[in-house]
């Protein structure tokens, strides 16, 4: 019974560190949080759009 719960708890982080590392790699901006900061690839963007 108490493996069975401490599998289910490492599962669950490793699908939430799994998460985390998918929503870094998706996003399409240089900061994985979207941050506005001036990355280089929002610097393309703008260039792009005008």
């Amino acid at each position: 019974m108490q493996e069975t719960i401490i599998i289910i708890l490492f599962l669950g982080a490793l699908g939430y560190l799994g998460n985390m590392l998918y929503k870094q790699t998706k996003s399409d901006s240089g900061c994985s949080k979207n941050c506005g900061c001036d990355s280089p690839v929002s610097h393309l963007k703008k260039a792009k759009e005008h």
